[in-house]
């Protein structure tokens, strides 16, 4: 694992060490105890900008290898989260700040159910092993906590849904993450 300090560093504290090999930005932390504050969220939001991706997180855990990961997510609407499933895994989402949508799908594709979080009418849904499903906010940008057992399996984490298309074929990628952002606001 290679870690270091984010160029950002003004905008996080110590507490946090960047993990350079995640998809997105990452940074786990470096205490055993930790409080998050609203200036860490913040700071998130800023460096997921700065960076120009659509996704960022604090990782309350050490490592890849913790026993339970809570991770501090910020997400932009722009971002595509494919349809995947955790064989052994439950997974709990928490709105901190803003809407997302958590849909869950059958074994075709079709969206079984469908769940809007927000921090003051339905802020946690808790998704049972081996459920497909997908994260997408629906504010601009959307906080949000996610708990799971770990340690995290690499590709072995998530099975990706065959009928989704992946991250890398952007119009087709792009196509199928509007129309789920357009199912969601029909059934909001």
């Amino acid at each position: 694992m290679t870690r270091n300090e984010p160029p950002e560093s003004q905008l996080l504290d110590r507490r946090f060490i960047e993990e350079e090999s995640a998809a997105t930005p990452s940074f786990f932390a470096t205490e055993k105890v930790v409080g998050i504050s609203r200036e860490l969220i913040d700071s998130l939001i800023e460096i997921m900008e700065i960076r120009e991706t659509a996704s960022a997180r604090l990782c309350l855990h050490g490592s890849e290898l913790s026993e339970l990961h809570n991770m501090i997510i910020a997400q932009s609407r722009a971002h595509y989260c494919r349809p995947h499933r955790h064989e052994s895994k439950v997974e709990t989402c928490q709105v901190i700040d803003g809407r997302i949508a958590v849909l869950i799908f059958d074994d075709s594709g079709e969206v079984d159910q469908s769940f809007v979080l927000d921090s003051r009418t339905r802020p946690i849904v808790r998704i049972g092993a081996d459920r497909w499903h997908s994260v997408l906010a629906i504010s601009k940008i959307a906080v949000y906590h996610e708990s799971k057992i770990g340690p995290f399996l690499g590709k072995k984490d998530s099975l990706f849904a065959p009928w989704a298309p992946s991250a890398n074929r952007s119009n087709e990628t792009n196509l199928y993450h509007e129309t789920l952002l357009g199912l969601q606001r029909l059934k909001e």
